[in-house]
């Protein structure tokens, strides 16, 4: 009899664990915000210089920074895909986890 009145408990205690991990494993994989003000401004400022024909002289910053802005593009494009793939993980692991709760 004393298990038949624990069972409740247990069961209410195993969905409140599921709930509690599933927005935890939600929390650390939200998508931070996308620098897009920084890579705007760097766009424009790159554009600017190659409107104003700058002089010869500064050429290699400004290809420095042609190459740290594709850098840039490069990493965000990364970036997407391994938050799309954490993102889809944890959703997998929280479907798991109410799957495994509802077997007991």
């Amino acid at each position: 009899m004393t298990t038949s009145l624990c069972q409740p408990w247990r069961r209410a205690l195993t969905h409140s664990a599921v709930l509690l991990g599933t927005l935890l494993l939600a929390a650390c994989a939200t998508t931070p915000p996308e620098p897009t003000l920084a890579m705007h401004s760097a766009e424009q400022a790159i554009a600017a210089a190659d409107t104003s024909r700058v002089a010869d002289t500064s050429s290699p910053e400004l290809a420095e920074a042609r190459e740290k802005l594709a850098s840039a593009r490069i990493a965000q494009a990364k970036a997407r895909v391994v938050n799309d793939e954490i993102q889809t993980s944890t959703q997998t692991l929280a479907l798991e986890m109410q799957r495994n709760a509802g077997v007991r």
